[in-house]
């Protein structure tokens, strides 16, 4: 689970401990007196129970340490019951065709003028979420034949 990921990534090799009590009292210890920076990229666990014990072992870190936690889940950010929460805005068009292209096209490319055509409609699928236009960007970097590019614009 969580708490040994973050407890192997603090000592740097596997944890024999297996039952969450101990795991969560060898990470207090770990970082007890300890600044860190802890993010938690896309959380999906909606259960209170379950970060209870973790966010108990996490406030013994020093003065100054934090933890960040995102997610597309409101209830998850209200489960972490911290800071208000920070809502991320969609992209614009032109934010999201210019996020897309870094990603889509290597550096130094010959432009092509029907791929970019095509690419700006697969980006409007995006609806402007971020996370979808990276992952088709990176996608596509991959493709480099109009009918690929093609088939993926076609998909619902």
């Amino acid at each position: 689970g969580l708490t040994r990921a973050i407890l192997e990534s603090i000592e740097g090799r596997a944890c024999e401990i297996s039952h969450l009590d101990p795991l969560q009292r060898r990470l207090q210890e770990k970082l007890s007196g300890r600044r860190f920076l802890l993010v938690l990229d896309d959380v999906w666990n909606e259960y209170p129970e379950k970060w209870d014990g973790l966010k108990d072992a996490l406030r013994c870190g020093a003065k100054g340490s934090v933890v960040v936690v995102t997610t597309r889940i409101q209830k998850v950010a209200l489960i972490m019951a911290t800071l208000p929460t920070h809502h991320i805005r969609y992209l614009s068009d032109d934010d999201s065709w210019t996020f897309f292209k870094r990603r889509a096209f290597k550096i130094g490319s010959e432009e092509n003028l029907r791929l970019e055509t095509i690419g700006k409609e697969i980006v409007k699928k995006c609806g402007g979420l971020p996370l979808a236009v990276k992952a088709l960007g990176s996608l596509m970097r991959l493709k480099t034949s109009e009918s690929e590019w093609l088939s993926v614009k076609t998909l619902p």
